[in-house]
């Protein structure tokens, strides 16, 4: 299988992609959470391209109920 090269020699068109940063945001569904997501959203969106991530955190199981006898 060949490579063919673009015609121009290659460097002329090419272009390095924008990085891309990754933000996480552990949310619960309270007060808090939304403030950070929102704070989140208006400090990274405008440095540029940003991939967001929304984590929701359930609190741990502790305890099953069980049926009483």
């Amino acid at each position: 299988m060949e490579i063919e090269e673009a015609a121009g020699g290659g460097e002329m068109g090419e272009m390095e992609a924008p990085a891309v940063s990754t933000v996480a945001v552990a949310v619960s569904g309270g007060r808090s959470s939304r403030h950070a997501l929102k704070w989140a959203l208006d400090k990274f969106v405008p440095e540029g391209r940003v991939l967001f991530r929304i984590l929701h955190v359930r609190p741990a199981i502790t305890m099953v109920p069980t049926p009483s006898e």
